[in-house]
């Protein structure tokens, strides 16, 4: 099941997977940050040809597999 949100910082919305917002969520918050600036900082360096849901997917898998590496 999709979920979306407002997104501010292109003031357009973002669909994905609940599971994937849970992780966000949990990963802003160890940042001390909001779930949007996570989003944004992880959007700075997405290539143009990539969809901003697949980019934040891919991240999230990213980050949980260097946490858990580490």
């Amino acid at each position: 099941m999709y979920k979306t949100r407002f997104y501010k910082g292109e003031g357009t919305t973002i669909s994905l997977e609940q599971s994937f917002w849970d992780v966000i969520d949990e990963l802003s918050r160890k940042g001390g940050i909001r779930w949007d600036d996570w989003v944004s900082n992880e959007l700075i360096s997405k290539p143009e040809r990539v969809g901003r849901a697949t980019w934040l997917r891919r991240q999230t898998v990213s980050t949980l597999r260097n946490s858990a590496a580490a």
